[in-house]
């Protein structure tokens, strides 16, 4: 009986540890999609202060700088 309720506890307090692990990698995800949102618009607006021929080469160079960006982020917070 003992030893069932020490399982008990044991597994509760891994249960809770992995959730506030979690929440943790959430909280993060949800401050790099916000911080992404924002470079995002940021560079769109400096774009469209750009003549449209240079505002379109860089803005397709940036696309695929800032998708890998987004890509080293991601691998280094896994």
């Amino acid at each position: 009986m003992k030893t069932d309720i020490c399982r008990i506890i044991e597994n509760t307090d891994r249960d809770i540890a992995i959730t506030q692990r979690l929440e943790r990698m959430q909280d993060q995800l949800s401050y790099i999609v916000k911080d992404t949102e924002t470079s995002k618009h940021t560079l769109t607006a400096r774009l469209e202060a750009l003549p449209s021929s240079i505002s379109e080469k860089l803005q397709g160079k940036l696309t695929g700088v800032f998708h890998l960006f987004q890509n080293i982020k991601l691998f280094r917070r896994s």
